[in-house]
């Protein structure tokens, strides 16, 4: 050993007593930090160069969007004028006659099943998002009416009651970026299924196409009134969207037309889902009523009378991991309970009770399949199983409605917007950490927290 590794190493040992949390990284000496959440990012990355696999998040053979941007064809383009693009399962009032003359026994057997499988509580030290990571507020405060992950996960983007969209990194959740988006406040966004684009609306009735890189690629003036939901059919070719204008409106996401406009509700529509595999768009307003449409003919198949008051959440559910038809609905609003019901037939299977006032905010958990959580205006997340009327947790941080919610793509962290002008990033409790235990993270200098490396906790 030379003379100045001897001296290198007597430093490195002397800073070490000095400072047990001052370690030595391969290069400097350096404060540790502990990651606030575990990254799975090397693996994904790993998983998307050098296997064969299809690549998480991607469906590049419906992907429409090199009509909108520059980018390569897909090798197998479906075109944006099949009855395919609306959803691979034919829906038509005679096919849901047809499933509703199951055998009863058949279905009392089912549901029997259905509650055994998921009888069973996860065990919220490892498995749910109940640990609060960080909050982030923006410079300017105001309300976030809306957020949503990037595919990729590297970022949050939330909007903002002055039509600011506002990046924040997926990784210390500090504030990357800023910029004008609308000039009224944004009311909804959705990213397309191939990741290629995203689509937002505003108040104004506004629709906007961004890239990636947040640059504005189109501009469409689809309502009279706010835009209060937009959902993607299962490919990048038709989307929908819910206004307070009372109407469900169908656009080529190509030609950036309007394609047809649905009225049934006899008020403002508040929430309006395409499923993710059918040709079946459910909606929900102010008329406290669900409807379920036909996107292809434009028509209305049924009416659900299973809410008391304003409905103003809705999203599809998967009753396990091999259940990839999608058959229940849940349904959110001011009645403070939270219905599934099954598409098969029309019946409602389950009501979840615990919230003390509205259901604001809904979302399905996109690794586990018979989970999903819920936001409500008393600023409570509520963490459900499938076929369990209670709450398996529920987490309070939030100081007013929470009006959005959404699971980083691998489902290991979420993010929460609210009134009270905040997002808030929620994570599951590291391994070793009970229920409740804090992470200390360690500051630098300038008071602010040290760069984290990706791929390392």
């Amino acid at each position: 050993m030379s003379e100045n590794s001897k001296i290198n190493l007597k430093d490195i040992m002397s800073a070490r007593f000095q400072n047990p949390k001052f370690v030595y990284d391969g290069k400097r000496m350096r404060n540790m930090a502990i990651r606030k959440a575990v990254d799975y990012s090397s693996a994904i990355i790993y998983h998307r160069n050098f296997t064969k696999n299809i690549p998480i998040q991607t469906t590049s053979h419906y992907d429409v969007s090199d009509h909108i941007i520059a980018l390569k064809l897909p090798h197998h383009h479906v075109s944006s004028y099949n009855y395919s693009s609306y959803g691979t399962s034919e829906i038509t009032n005679s096919s849901f006659a047809q499933e509703n003359q199951m055998n009863e026994t058949d279905q009392n057997s089912n549901q029997r099943t259905s509650m055994n499988t998921h009888s069973t509580a996860y065990d919220t030290t490892f498995t749910l998002n109940t640990k609060f990571a960080h909050a982030s507020i923006n410079k300017t405060r105001c309300p976030v009416n809306t957020l949503r992950w990037t595919p990729d996960g590297r970022r949050c983007i939330s909007g903002t009651s002055t039509g600011e969209f506002t990046l924040w990194n997926g990784y210390s959740f500090n504030f990357e970026t800023i910029l004008q988006a609308h000039e009224s406040a944004v009311r909804s966004m959705c990213w397309a299924p191939s990741a290629q684009f995203l689509v937002s609306g505003d108040s104004l009735g506004t629709v906007k196409y961004w890239h990636p890189s947040m640059n504005n690629i189109q501009i469409i003036q689809a309502h009279n009134e706010s835009i209060r939901d937009i959902c993607f059919a299962h490919s990048d070719s038709k989307f929908c969207t819910a206004s307070d204008d009372g109407t469900i409106k169908i656009f080529d996401t190509k030609d950036c037309k309007e394609e047809s406009s649905m009225s049934g509700h006899g008020w403002d529509v508040r929430v309006a889902q395409w499923h993710p595999y059918k040709s079946l768009i459910a909606s929900g307003g102010k008329d406290n009523l669900i409807k379920l449409w036909d996107p292809r003919m434009h028509t209305e198949i049924l009416t659900l009378h299973i809410h008391k008051n304003t409905v103003l959440a809705l999203k599809w559910l998967t009753r396990n991991s091999s259940d990839s038809v999608c058959n229940y609905l849940l349904t959110g609003g001011k009645d403070q309970v939270i219905k599934m019901v099954d598409i098969r037939t029309f019946k409602e299977v389950c009501t979840y009770k615990g919230h003390r006032k509205e259901v604001t905010a809904l979302c399905a958990h996109p690794t586990i399949n018979n989970m999903f959580v819920s936001g409500g205006a008393e600023g409570t997340i509520y963490y459900w199983q499938s076929f369990k009327e209670e709450p398996v947790a529920t987490t309070t941080e939030h100081e007013g409605t929470i009006w959005c919610i959404d699971y980083h793509p691998l489902g290991h962290i979420m993010a929460s917007g609210s009134v009270d002008q905040s997002v808030r990033f929620w994570i599951r409790n590291r391994p070793g950490l009970g229920d409740g235990e804090s992470v200390e993270v360690e500051d630098s200098e300038e008071g602010v927290n040290v760069q984290r490396i990706p791929g390392l906790l």
